[in-house]
């Protein structure tokens, strides 16, 4: 029998996504870089109380592919840079 909570409080989870755009479908991107991303079972848990998909799968070569040659997987604690 199982007594205790789930590991993933609310503040684990705000502490990890807080950034984010509810709006956005950054819950659904995959190239995250592994040294910097969300861990998988917050962002499931994410995706699961945000619904259906607001997006569909890249279909050019360039959304798929040929964006990671201008600097590779983007990092989860990445923001713009300043402009100039």
């Amino acid at each position: 029998m199982r007594l205790t909570k789930d590991a993933t409080s609310a503040a684990e989870i705000e502490g990890h996504l807080s950034w984010l755009d509810p709006s956005s479908s950054a819950l659904w991107f995959v190239d995250w870089d592994p040294s910097a991303r969300p861990p998988d079972r917050i962002v499931m848990l994410e995706r699961a109380r945000a619904g259906a998909r607001p997006t569909c799968e890249a279909r050019t070569w360039l959304a798929r592919a040929g964006w990671k040659r201008a600097g590779g997987a983007l990092r989860f604690d990445e923001s713009p840079a300043a402009s100039r």
